[in-house]
């Protein structure tokens, strides 16, 4: 029951899960890059005169993506990545970052629940379709007493006052009909 709707959910989300993930990816990298950059530019300029912080963050690509990444997961607080960045290089870096945030959290994050809830609600609708017509099928071939491959109105009507089929009509939203 809802176990195997659960499952299967998720099975079915795992396509936009690894595309989001690509997308987050590039996003982080194309900020990582730019990032690096800018900050290896001014510690070319001030070399030893730089904060420490700067290389402890964006000391390379690795550790700019590793930042931001950790920026909006809530690995790291993102007001102490982003300090070093205003202080000792530029005020509009935090803008930058703050955009970045705001992008990554308000945007990609609520499409992505959307897309994940949009996607598991029309998988367990599927999954109660391929439910109600199997349950069909099995009620329509205990109604056939003799197995020809059809019923009757007899056995139509002797199946239809069963309780299988009342709790099939409940499901249908049909049970006024009984």
């Amino acid at each position: 029951g809802e176990l195997r709707t659960i499952v299967i959910c998720i099975a079915s989300s795992l396509r936009s899960l690894v595309w989001t993930v690509a997308l987050l990816l590039l996003i982080i990298y194309i900020f990582g890059v730019y990032l690096t950059q800018t900050v290896s530019d001014h510690r070319a300029l001030r070399g030893a005169e730089s904060n420490p912080d700067l290389t402890t963050y964006y000391g390379s690509l690795f550790t700019a993506i590793l930042t931001l990444y950790k920026a909006v997961s809530g690995g790291i607080s993102w007001e102490v990545a982003v300090k070093p960045l205003i202080a000792d290089i530029h005020p509009a870096l935090g803008i930058l970052f703050c955009l970045y945030i705001a992008f990554v959290t308000l945007a990609i994050m609520n499409v992505v629940t959307g897309v994940f809830v949009q996607a598991a609600m029309e998988t367990a609708q599927q999954d109660r379709d391929v439910y109600m017509v199997h349950h069909a099928r099995n009620m329509f071939a205990k109604a056939d007493q003799d197995g020809d491959g059809r019923i009757n109105w007899e056995q139509f009507e002797a199946q239809f006052s069963s309780p299988e089929m009342q709790d099939t009509l409940k499901l249908l939203d049909m049970d006024e009909l009984a």
